[in-house]
C-alpha cells in the first residue's frame, strides 16, 4: 500500500529524534567533505546496513530496453545494461519491494526507491538473499529516506552540469591505471588518458583526437600483434554476438614481442555522453611468468618422452622374447636411465627457475598488490600456488629418486576429511571454469576421519583432479565425491573424458606409461603420476582403481581405512 506524503518536514518532525539524526548524519555533506556522490555512497551504506541487505545499485532509465548503472565511486560514469520492465511497473509508489534477479541482479528480494528527475526514473535499489520486512520500520521511515536520496540524486546531477567536458573526462580517464579511450558516438571526438597517448604514441596534447585518427592508431597498432588470427577472431565475435559488457566473458588477449595487453571493449556512458571504451591493460608479467611455467613443464615431459622412445624401440625389436624377458628388460633400460641420472637432472635444474618463478610472483604481490584488481591478486596467487606445488614435485623427484618413497618421510595424521576437502577446493574450481567445465563436489556423509599423511593425500587428490580437467572436453562435468563405504572411505574422481581401454588400464599404475587418450588443449602427461599416486595410496595402507568403458569417461576411486 502506498503512503501519501502530504509535508516532508511534517514526517521527519514525527520520527524518533535518533533515528531522524541518523539519516541526517550519514547524508550529510559536511560527513562527506562537500562531495554530493559520496555522500549518497554514506546514505547507501547506511541503509543497507539498516535493513542487512547484501548490496546497493542505482540505475536510470535510458533507452526502451536498457538502463544505465551508475559506478557508485563516480557517477559519471554509467555502464549500458538490459532493463527489467518490472520496476516501472510499480514505481508510481515512493518505495515498494520486488522479486527479480535478471538481467543483472544477483540476489532475488530488492527494495527499490524510484525517484523522478527531470521526466526520468532513477531507481535506487537494495538487493538481498532474504525477503525486506517493512515492518519494522514506520512507513514514515521509508518517506523521508526516499525525499533525501531524492536531495542527493539532484545534487549529484546539478553538479554533472556544472563540470566541463573536458575536465571531467582528462580527470575520470587519468586515475585510471590502464590505458582508457573513449569515442563519443554523436560527434566522433575521441579522448585518451596519458597510459593510452603512451601505448598510440601520441604527445600530452593529443588527449582529444578526431575518431578517425584513433582507428587508424588502432589499425598500426593492431598490425604488430604476432597473434593475427586471435585477435581478429575474438573482436569478430563481439561483434556479430552483440556482446552486452558484462555478458561477453571471453578474454581478448593482444601479444607483442615484449608485451601482452588484455583488451576490452564495450558501451558505456562516461559524461552524460554516449560511446565507445577501449581499456587496454597490461597483463605481460602474470602472461610471461605462466609462459615459463608451461615451458619448464615442457622441458621435463622431454626426458619422459626419451625415456618412451627408448622402450617402445626396444619392444618392437624384442617381439621374440618371453614376457618375462620383455619385463626384465624394461625394467633394465629405466634402470639405466635412473642410473644416469638423466631425470635427476631435469628436476635438479628445474628446481631453480621454479624457484625464481615463485620469488617474483611473491615481489608481485607485496609490491605491488593496491595497484592489482581482486581478480588479478587472484590469478597471481593461483600461480603462486602451482609454483609452489611445482617446487614440491621437483623437491619429491630429488629426494625420492626412483621414486621409492621415504619412511622418514612418511608422516600420518588424523585429518577431518571435510575440512580437508574444503581447503583445496579454489583450484580446482579456477581450472575447471577455464575450460567451461562444471566441477561439482560432494562429501556424502559427516565426521569423516582419516589417519594418512596430508601431503600424500594432497598429491594423490590433486594427480586424479588435474587428469580429469586435462583429459575432459570442454563444457562437460567431473565430480569430487566423497563417501564411507564400510570401513573406508572413498575419494572419487569421475569425468566424461576420453575414457580408457582394456590395454590402458592393465598398464595404468606403472612408471612412464603413454595412454591411448590424450589430454585436450595444450596439456601434455609425463606418465608418471598414477605411478606415484598408486606407490602413496599403497603407502597408506589404501587401494585405488578405475572404472571405464572407451568413450565413456573414467571414475578413479582411492579407498583409505578410517578410523572410529
Amino acid at each position: 500500500m502506498a503512503y501519501k506524503l502530504e509535508h516532508t518536514a511534517e514526517i521527519a518532525s514525527e520520527l524518533p529524534g535518533e533515528l531522524l539524526f541518523k539519516i541526517m548524519k550519514e547524508s550529510s555533506l559536511v560527513e562527506a567533505n562537500g562531495v554530493p556522490a559520496k555522500a549518497l555512497n554514506n546514505m547507501l551504506n547506511f541503509i543497507t546496513r539498516e535493513f542487512e541487505a547484501d548490496e546497493h545499485w542505482v540505475v536510470e532509465e535510458s533507452k526502451k530496453d536498457h538502463c544505465l548503472k551508475w559506478d557508485l565511486e563516480n557517477p559519471l560514469i554509467k555502464e549500458s545494461i538490459p532493463f527489467n520492465h518490472e520496476l516501472k511497473e510499480k514505481s508510481q509508489h515512493p518505495f515498494f519491494t520486488v522479486e527479480i534477479n535478471k538481467p543483472f541482479l544477483l540476489f532475488k528480494h530488492h527494495l527499490i526507491f524510484p525517484i523522478d528527475l527531470n521526466q526520468q526514473k532513477i531507481y535506487i535499489g537494495f538487493s538481498s538473499q532474504h525477503k525486506f520486512d517493512l515492518t519494522s520500520q514506520d512507513k514514515k521511515f521509508f518517506h523521508v529516506i526516499s525525499e533525501r536520496l531524492k536531495e542527493l540524486i539532484l545534487l549529484i546531477n546539478n553538479e554533472r552540469k556544472e563540470k566541463s567536458k573536458s575536465q571531467r573526462l582528462e580527470t575520470i580517464l587519468d586515475r585510471l591505471p590502464q590505458a582508457i579511450v573513449f569515442t563519443e558516438n554523436k560527434n566522433g571526438d575521441t579522448w585518451l588518458n596519458n597510459e593510452a597517448l603512451e601505448i598510440f604514441g601520441l604527445g600530452k596534447n593529443e588527449k582529444s583526437i578526431p575518431s578517425e585518427l584513433f582507428s587508424k592508431k588502432l589499425s598500426e597498432l593492431k598490425v604488430k600483434v604476432t597473434n593475427k588470427e586471435e585477435v581478429e577472431l575474438v573482436g569478430s565475435n563481439m561483434i556479430s554476438l552483440n556482446a552486452l559488457p558484462s555478458s561477453f566473458g571471453e578474454d581478448w588477449i593482444w601479444k607483442f614481442e615484449n608485451s601482452v595487453l588484455k583488451v576490452i571493449r564495450k558501451n558505456a556512458y562516461i559524461g552524460g555522453k554516449e560511446g565507445e571504451l577501449w581499456v587496454f591493460d597490461n597483463v605481460s608479467e602474470l602472461y610471461f611468468a605462466n609462459e615459463r611455467l608451461n615451458s619448464l613443464f615442457r622441458k621435463l615431459n622431454v626426458a619422459y618422452n626419451e625415456i618412451n622412445a627408448n622402450l617402445t624401440e626396444f619392444q618392437s625389436k624384442s617381439s621374440n622374447k618371453s614376457i618375462t624377458d620383455l619385463e626384465a628388460e624394461e625394467s633394465r633400460i629405466i634402470q639405466q636411465y635412473d642410473d644416469n641420472d638423466i631425470l635427476g637432472k631435469v628436476t635438479h635444474d628445474l628446481r631453480t627457475p621454479f624457484a625464481k618463478v615463485y620469488t617474483i610472483v611473491q615481489l608481485l604481490l607485496t609490491d605491488n598488490q593496491e595497484n592489482l584488481s581482486p581478480q588479478q591478486v587472484e590469478r597471481i596467487n593461483l600461480i603462486k600456488q602451482v609454483v609452489a606445488d611445482g617446487l614440491q614435485i621437483v623437491k619429491g623427484f630429488l629426494d625420492t629418486g626412483n621414486m621409492v618413497l621415504d619412511d622418514k618421510k612418511f608422516n600420518p595424521e588424523v585429518i577431518d576429511v571435510q575440512e580437508f576437502v574444503d581447503s583445496s577446493l579454489m583450484p580446482y574450481e579456477l581450472l575447471s571454469a577455464k575450460k567451461n567445465i562444471i566441477f561439482i563436489t560432494q562429501v556424502l556423509d559427516k565426521n569423516l576421519k582419516l589417519e594418512v599423511d596430508r601431503t600424500y593425500l594432497r598429491r594423490i587428490v590433486d594427480n586424479l583432479v588435474s587428469n580429469a580437467i586435462k583429459f575432459s572436453p570442454n563444457e562437460t562435468q567431473i565430480n569430487y565425491t566423497i563417501y564411507q563405504e564400510g570401513d573406508e572411505i572413498i575419494f572419487s574422481v569421475k569425468d566424461q573424458g576420453p575414457g580408457l581401454t582394456d590395454d590402458d588400464k592393465s598398464r595404468l599404475f606403472k612408471k612412464y606409461q603413454q595412454l591411448s587418450a590424450k589430454p585436450i588443449g595444450t596439456d601434455e602427461s609425463t606418465g608418471l603420476g598414477l605411478y606415484i599416486v598408486k606407490t602413496m595410496a599403497d603407502k597408506m595402507g589404501g587401494r585405488i582403481w578405475v572404472e571405464s568403458e572407451k568413450g565413456k569417461g573414467a571414475e578413479f576411486k582411492v579407498a583409505l581405512k578410517t578410523i572410529s
